[in-house]
């Protein structure tokens, strides 16, 4: 016995002690892949600073690099644009996403309408950036220079309203998400003081989800700055020079790019050698930094920090400084407006302030004008944001089933550049992706929340998979190009060709922080009271997550996973860089492949603009077809999920019912015991059948079901007297 248990106990610390060591080792290994990024970018800008130079790339402000004699690279110059692009789309989409956010957590009763609504932002928060830029220089721009008298629909401007509204929906899902998990209790405090809903929504719970809101301006304007391909699609001009110095005015009417969009368009350039290779790599060093600055602005921001640290003194005085004007204003009116009956002097100070204070409270007029004013900003925000995402979505539709609709759509043809073959290559992606991925990212965050006990390690590699995870796209598409095409030549055409495999891994290396954070982040929500339990029973550490922790993670698994495939879906980046722009005749993993965003992509280097038109709001209504399904899932699928395998297992062992019965010989003799679709039998018939009471069977030839009971012999003959049996044949 004691023998057993020890084999028992080896066994289970041999097994732990492997799930440790082989977690380990892909914390690790996602460690490196960064760092393993980070050098090859570095290298591969190598000659783009030996042929432009280091100062004429940072210290110069001058861009000119088709000047064969004298040719200067300022990275400041687009980097510029990228940071008025940035700041123009969080001024016009951070106020939006706020008061939409208040509006619906706080004005909408309805919960059915309200799911809905946040199913609404979440599909929207899911359409590629592609359809984006096809919506906003097909249909968008033309209100925005119409309204603002441009001489054409690519400008600097068009590109930041349509980047405000590309952002609007993951500000709005951060926000809420936040004040689901806030405490309702201080409001139900301030209205007790005779304030309005309102002023206590806006003076006292906006400051319980500040840090959200203030991490939603950050990851909405990193999001910015690495936003590659729909920027491209509106801006391509690179004379910075002429109209930089014209002003503000003149930079929001041009079409110059943005750093992420001069990356993207030059990567394929047909001037280009090495050193413009190498120079675009030095952006994508620049772009890096650039976004790992504001990923340390992200942890310290969320970070908790002590109230007398110099950062909270320094934001009250900048705050300060700035309500001085408008608090003075309100003071001055309130002292018009407001006269109170209790006099207050050092005599009854003390006795009568509270009731002084409630009575102003409870007489401020102004107060009534500040609640419907800020009702009336909440809904005419809700109004702009879901009229924006009913256009792009009804324009999608609309042009979407016209396009399938001509006899020259290639929805349903799997040939050579068509629109199913794309569909096919994005499906072929997606599940090849999330089946490398998936058991990574798992075991990775196993890792991090179950194994990792050194807390600065942790933080360290939680670290470098946040910078990962936040790194522009267009950089993971630069690195495949060099380390998976040119230098291992994983490609039917060799180092010179694309394949969808090398666009698989790239998109893996895109993947797997997010990936691995929301799993971990799923492991970390189970309570510390199941392992502690498991462990006071003997329990090893393996065991209590194979059995415990992880069925209890399910949802936020499949969340997860369904999420990331939404990802994958709207990438773009990564893979006309390393999958191409166009695909094989045949369907294979080392043959290049169009996804149905690279699809649309293509198109802007096709010359029939009709034909390419077509092309692209066809591929945008499959992409949406597929979106909205995959919201439906997470919002269907994953929350009646129990049920679902409910139902299944009750019809697996219906089934396993029927053909157990199935392989009994002979029934006929139990005929006359079957009533009204029930079979009695006694405890010997049962055992000598091996039947179960309230068992379901069902006969071989005519399919009816039938009920076991099983009841004693003189109940039985009682049953017989009384009762007439039914034979229902077979």
């Amino acid at each position: 016995m004691k023998n057993n248990i020890r084999k028992i106990l080896k066994k289970q610390n041999t097994t732990n002690n492997i799930a440790k060591y082989v977690s380990t080792f892909f914390a690790w290994f996602l460690v490196a892949i960064f760092l393993g990024l980070i050098g090859y970018i570095i290298y591969s800008s190598a000659p783009g600073f030996e042929e432009y130079g280091f100062n004429n790339i940072i210290f110069n402000d001058k861009y000119n690099i088709n000047d064969s004699t004298n040719p200067n690279a300022s990275i400041w110059l687009p980097l510029s644009i990228t940071i008025i692009v940035t700041i123009g789309s969080l001024l016009i989409s951070t106020p939006l996403a706020i008061k939409t956010s208040m509006f619906l957590h706080f004005r909408v009763k309805n919960e059915t309408i309200k799911k809905t609504l946040k199913i609404i932002i979440n599909i929207s928060a899911a359409i590629p950036s592609v359809i984006f830029g096809l919506f906003a220089s097909q249909t968008f721009g033309t209100l925005i220079k119409q309204i603002f008298g441009l001489d054409t629909t690519q400008t600097v401007l068009t590109a930041i309203f349509m980047l405000s509204f590309m952002l609007i929906p993951t500000q709005i899902s951060l926000i809420i998400n936040a004040c689901e998990g806030a405490n309702n209790s201080y409001i139900s405090y301030t209205l007790s003081l005779g304030n309005t809903k309102t002023k206590a929504i806006y003076k006292v719970f906006r400051s319980q989800i500040r840090k959200a809101i203030i991490i939603s301006i950050i990851v909405a304007a990193g999001r910015s700055i690495g936003e590659t391909m729909a920027v491209s699609m509106i801006l391509s001009s690179q004379d910075y020079g002429n109209v930089i110095h014209g002003g503000l005015i003149s930079i929001l009417k041009s079409s110059l790019s943005p750093l992420g969009a001069v990356i993207s368009m030059g990567m394929f350039s047909e001037n280009g050698g090495e050193g413009l290779r190498g120079l675009l790599y030095a952006f994508g060093v620049g772009m890096f930094i650039v976004v790992m600055l504001i990923n340390a602005v992200v942890i310290f921001a969320s970070g908790e920090r002590n109230k007398s640290t110099w950062f909270t003194k320094l934001q009250n005085s900048v705050g300060g400084f700035i309500s001085i004007v408008p608090n003075q204003i309100g003071i001055w009116l309130e002292k018009i407006t407001y006269h109170s009956p209790i006099k207050l002097n050092n005599t009854n100070y003390d006795k009568y302030l509270s009731r002084y204070i409630v009575h102003r409270i409870q007489t401020n007029k102004w107060m009534y004008v500040y609640s419907w004013y800020k009702r009336f900003w909440e809904i005419v925000s809700t109004l702009i944001v879901f009229g924006f995402i009913a256009w792009i979505g009804l324009e999608i539709i609309a042009r979407g089933l016209v396009a399938c609709s001509l006899t020259s759509s290639t929805v349903g043809s799997y040939l050579k550049n068509t629109t199913g073959q794309a569909t096919l290559n994005t499906l072929l992606l997606i599940l090849v992706s999330i089946i490398l991925s998936l058991p990574l990212s798992l075991i990775i965050a196993i890792w991090l929340n179950e194994y990792a006990k050194n807390k600065k390690i942790k933080k360290t590699i939680l670290f470098f998979i946040d910078s990962l995870g936040s790194t522009p796209s267009i950089i993971f598409g630069m690195f495949g190009l060099v380390f998976f095409i040119e230098t291992c030549g994983i490609a039917a055409g060799g180092h010179m060709g694309k394949s969808l495999l090398a666009g698989i891994l790239t998109i893996i290396i895109v993947i797997l922080p997010t990936f691995t954070r929301m799993i971990q982040q799923s492991l970390e929500a189970i309570p510390m009271s199941i392992r502690e339990n498991s462990y006071a029973l003997g329990n090893s550490k393996w065991y209590t997550i194979k059995k415990l922790i992880l069925p209890q993670a399910y949802k936020g698994i499949i969340s997860s996973t369904i999420i990331t495939v939404g990802r994958i879906l709207a990438e773009t980046a990564p893979l006309y860089l390393t999958a191409g722009l166009s695909s094989s005749s045949k369907i294979a993993l080392l043959n290049p492949g169009q996804t149905l965003t690279t699809r649309i992509y293509a198109q802007l280097f096709n010359n029939n603009a009709s034909e390419s038109l077509n092309i692209m709001w066809e591929s945008a209504f499959i992409v949406l077809i597929l979106v909205i399904a995959l919201i439906l899932i997470g919002y269907v699928f994953i929350p009646y999920w129990p049920e679902f395998k409910s139902m299944i297992i009750t019809y697996w062992n219906i089934e396993k019912s029927i053909y157990k019965f199935n392989d009994k010989a002979n029934w006929s003799k139990y005929d006359s015991q079957i009533y009204k679709n029930i079979l009695y039998l006694t405890d010997h018939q049962a055992k000598k059948l091996k039947l179960k009471h309230n068992e379901l069977i069902a006969f071989k030839k005519n399919k009816k079901k039938i009920i076991v009971q099983i009841i004693d012999e003189h109940k039985m003959k009682k049953i017989e007297d009384e009762a007439q049996f039914i034979n229902i044949g077979r």
